[in-house]
């Protein structure tokens, strides 16, 4: 217990000069390598604003991320979106960290469809960064954009920016909010199963690259895996999707930390 502990405050440490670090989420995108540019659906308000359109319904859903099973490093987010105008509305919220340290998003956003070949949508996000002890708590706002280009019945197009004006959260140090630069392709290979790639750049960190691939297995199940660099890390999950329940599991795995389990729950109000 005393070396998760460690190690949590550890990584903790290191996070902290990264506060309001844009976060991933879906079992889905985390079993494909954590691979979120092309993805459709609702957990596209947490990175690629355009997703929305792509596949707009009344849903809700809740996304846990186990990090190194240590519950102190645990990212826990819930979103709702609400179809309109060609489109979906998003509300979003994340929370990382635990009581001596935490990130905290508030977010909103909006994707809509320009015909069967564009999307885009933006979002804005408050971020609020808390610290124990004689610290206050500061507050920063972000803006993001993205965008989805259908090439092809088969290839799609994605890229997204959060934070463009490297906005800082308030206080003495004007500490600067993290940037994220993604763009990907999505392929699909063939009926029931599709890749996708990206390169990913996060203001401090190194250059990314993810890559993921799905394959339904049965009418409702479907098998995944991908990896993703900076750091090493492999994926796998399943996911199993009703007409309205979709309920996505994965795993990651660090060479040296191990593993960081991750379930999402979402349900569609109408089919």
């Amino acid at each position: 217990m005393r070396v998760k502990f460690t190690i949590a405050y550890a990584l903790v440490s290191l996070l902290v000069s990264a506060s309001g670090n844009p976060v991933t989420t879906g079992g889905r995108q985390a079993a494909m390598g954590f691979t979120t540019t092309c993805q459709p659906g609702l957990w596209g308000a947490f990175a690629n604003r355009a997703s929305l359109a792509e596949s707009p319904a009344l849903e809700a859903g809740f996304y846990y991320d186990n990090r190194f099973m240590i519950n102190e490093m645990a990212l826990k987010a819930a979103a709702f979106s609400i179809p309109a105008w060609k489109g979906a509305f998003a509300v979003s919220y994340s929370h990382f960290g635990f009581e001596e340290y935490n990130d905290q998003s508030i977010g909103f956003s909006y994707g809509r469809s320009f015909g069967p070949y564009l999307a885009v949508g933006i979002g804005f996000n408050v971020i609020l960064n808390n610290v124990s002890g004689d610290y206050e708590q500061r507050e920063g706002f972000t803006f993001s954009a993205g965008l989805l280009i259908r090439l092809s019945n088969d290839w799609t197009l994605g890229a997204y920016i959060d934070n463009p004006a490297s906005q800082k959260l308030s206080g003495m140090n004007e500490e600067k909010i993290a940037s994220k630069i993604a763009t990907g392709l999505m392929w699909k290979v063939s009926e029931g199963w599709i890749t996708t790639a990206e390169v990913v750049k996060v203001s401090g960190s190194s250059t990314e690259v993810h890559i993921g691939a799905e394959y339904q297995l049965l009418n409702r199940i479907y098998l995944r895996g991908g990896l993703s660099t900076g750091p090493s890390l492999y994926t796998f999950g399943a996911g199993l999707h009703t007409g309205r329940l979709r309920i996505d599991i994965s795993s990651s795995v660090h060479t040296v930390l191990g593993y960081s389990p991750q379930l999402s729950l979402s349900w569609r109000f109408t089919k």
